[in-house]
């Protein structure tokens, strides 16, 4: 029996191990404002509206369509870079969240396969989301 129970929790970390894919539930550094959410200009809320408005498109059949999605979110990114007018720990706290935005476009318009697109753009769909979670 103990031997059974072991080997269960052997195969049980070797799985865990293997999930590599996993999506973090937040991102790293990024927390509340003491426990409120911190402020964002108006700028960069109409323009994460747009790019849950992109993540929000069903049309998502073959590598092509990831990759027109990709460009559509670099669009949304350059506008939100451009038109930013945050300053001071409220727009610190912005880089955390888009730094890793950005690298995931980057690699959603590189990919070579439609699973990896799909791998990718669920990472950034979640990136995208949390978004008001921390901001407001």
């Amino acid at each position: 029996m103990k031997f059974l129970l072991s080997l269960f929790l052997v195969s049980c970390f070797l799985f865990a191990c293997n999930q590599k894919n996993q999506l973090p539930e937040t991102i790293k550094g990024l927390k509340l404002n003491n426990g409120g959410k911190w402020d964002a200009d108006s700028a960069t809320i109409v323009n994460v509206d747009f790019l849950q408005q992109i993540i929000a498109e069903e049309n998502d059949k073959g590598l092509n369509d990831f990759i027109n999605r990709a460009d559509k979110l670099q669009l949304g990114l350059n506008k939100i870079i451009s038109e930013c007018k945050m300053t001071g720990e409220n727009h610190e706290v912005l880089h955390l969240w888009l730094v890793p935005l950005i690298d995931k476009v980057k690699a959603l318009k590189t990919t070579k396969s439609v699973e990896d697109a799909r791998l990718v753009y669920t990472e950034i769909t979640t990136i995208i989301t949390i978004f008001p979670k921390y901001f407001e």
